[in-house]
Protein backbone atom coordinates (compact mmCIF):
# COMPACT_ATOMS: atom_id res chain seq x y z
CA UNK A 1 0.00 0.00 0.00
CA UNK A 2 2.81 2.36 0.89
CA UNK A 3 4.29 2.17 -2.44
CA UNK A 4 1.23 2.97 -4.37
CA UNK A 5 1.25 6.09 -2.07
CA UNK A 6 4.80 6.66 -3.03
CA UNK A 7 3.97 6.51 -6.66
CA UNK A 8 0.87 8.92 -6.32
CA UNK A 9 3.34 11.32 -4.73
CA UNK A 10 5.54 11.02 -7.02
CA UNK A 11 3.27 11.23 -10.38
CA UNK A 12 1.87 14.21 -8.55
CA UNK A 13 5.20 15.89 -8.00
CA UNK A 14 5.99 14.92 -12.13
CA UNK A 15 2.53 16.63 -13.11
CA UNK A 16 3.57 19.83 -11.14
CA UNK A 17 7.01 20.12 -12.49
CA UNK A 18 5.20 19.49 -16.02
CA UNK A 19 2.39 22.04 -15.28
CA UNK A 20 5.49 24.77 -14.19
CA UNK A 21 7.84 24.22 -17.44
CA UNK A 22 4.62 24.81 -19.41
CA UNK A 23 3.35 27.68 -17.83
CA UNK A 24 7.42 29.34 -18.27
CA UNK A 25 7.02 28.65 -21.79
CA UNK A 26 3.87 29.78 -22.47
CA UNK A 27 4.72 33.79 -23.23
CA UNK A 28 7.09 32.19 -25.57
CA UNK A 29 4.56 30.05 -27.44
CA UNK A 30 1.91 32.88 -27.10
CA UNK A 31 4.29 35.29 -28.75
CA UNK A 32 4.64 33.03 -31.78
CA UNK A 33 0.14 33.07 -31.90
CA UNK A 34 0.28 37.14 -31.90
CA UNK A 35 3.39 37.19 -34.75
CA UNK A 36 1.30 34.41 -36.67
CA UNK A 37 -2.53 35.63 -36.32
CA UNK A 38 -0.89 39.23 -37.25
CA UNK A 39 0.70 38.00 -40.51
CA UNK A 40 -2.76 36.33 -41.27
CA UNK A 41 -3.86 40.44 -42.17
CA UNK A 42 -1.11 40.51 -44.29
CA UNK A 43 -0.58 37.24 -46.09
CA UNK A 44 -4.32 35.02 -46.00
CA UNK A 45 -2.07 32.29 -46.39
CA UNK A 46 -0.67 32.06 -42.93
CA UNK A 47 -4.26 31.66 -41.69
CA UNK A 48 -3.87 27.88 -41.13
CA UNK A 49 -0.28 28.46 -39.43
CA UNK A 50 -1.92 30.58 -37.00
CA UNK A 51 -5.60 28.89 -36.32
CA UNK A 52 -3.45 25.72 -35.58
CA UNK A 53 -1.54 27.41 -33.18
CA UNK A 54 -4.09 29.03 -31.73
CA UNK A 55 -6.39 25.75 -31.07
CA UNK A 56 -3.20 23.95 -29.87
CA UNK A 57 -2.76 26.70 -27.09
CA UNK A 58 -6.48 26.32 -26.20
CA UNK A 59 -5.91 21.91 -25.69
CA UNK A 60 -2.93 22.20 -23.60
CA UNK A 61 -3.78 25.35 -21.59
CA UNK A 62 -6.99 23.64 -20.69
CA UNK A 63 -5.16 20.12 -20.41
CA UNK A 64 -2.39 22.16 -17.90
CA UNK A 65 -4.76 23.20 -15.48
CA UNK A 66 -5.03 26.93 -17.29
CA UNK A 67 -8.68 26.68 -18.66
CA UNK A 68 -9.62 30.54 -18.99
CA UNK A 69 -6.29 31.24 -20.85
CA UNK A 70 -7.46 27.88 -23.27
CA UNK A 71 -11.21 29.54 -23.50
CA UNK A 72 -9.32 32.75 -24.86
CA UNK A 73 -7.16 30.93 -27.31
CA UNK A 74 -10.13 29.44 -28.47
CA UNK A 75 -11.98 32.50 -29.04
CA UNK A 76 -8.80 33.66 -30.91
CA UNK A 77 -8.87 30.79 -33.25
CA UNK A 78 -12.60 31.47 -33.80
CA UNK A 79 -11.82 35.51 -34.53
CA UNK A 80 -9.27 34.20 -37.04
CA UNK A 81 -11.68 32.05 -38.83
CA UNK A 82 -14.44 34.85 -38.96
CA UNK A 83 -11.82 37.95 -39.78
CA UNK A 84 -10.16 36.05 -42.78
CA UNK A 85 -13.54 35.57 -44.32
CA UNK A 86 -14.78 39.21 -43.63
CA UNK A 87 -12.06 41.29 -43.00
CA UNK A 88 -12.66 41.62 -39.24
CA UNK A 89 -9.93 42.38 -37.93
CA UNK A 90 -10.30 44.37 -35.07
CA UNK A 91 -12.10 41.17 -33.31
CA UNK A 92 -8.45 39.31 -33.67
CA UNK A 93 -6.94 42.02 -31.82
CA UNK A 94 -9.51 42.02 -29.41
CA UNK A 95 -9.59 38.42 -28.60
CA UNK A 96 -5.40 38.58 -28.63
CA UNK A 97 -5.65 41.04 -26.03
CA UNK A 98 -8.20 38.95 -24.21
CA UNK A 99 -5.87 36.17 -24.41
CA UNK A 100 -3.09 38.30 -22.84
CA UNK A 101 -4.47 39.49 -19.88
CA UNK A 102 -5.10 36.08 -18.77
CA UNK A 103 -1.55 34.42 -19.87
CA UNK A 104 -0.74 32.84 -16.61
CA UNK A 105 2.12 34.99 -14.81
CA UNK A 106 0.53 38.12 -16.52
CA UNK A 107 0.90 41.35 -14.74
Amino acid sequence: MQEAVGSVELLLARLEEMRAEYRLALPVRFAELVAAARRVRLQRATLGEATRLAHTLAGTAGSYGFPEFGDACSAIEQALIEAAADDGWQRVETALAAAQARLPGAA
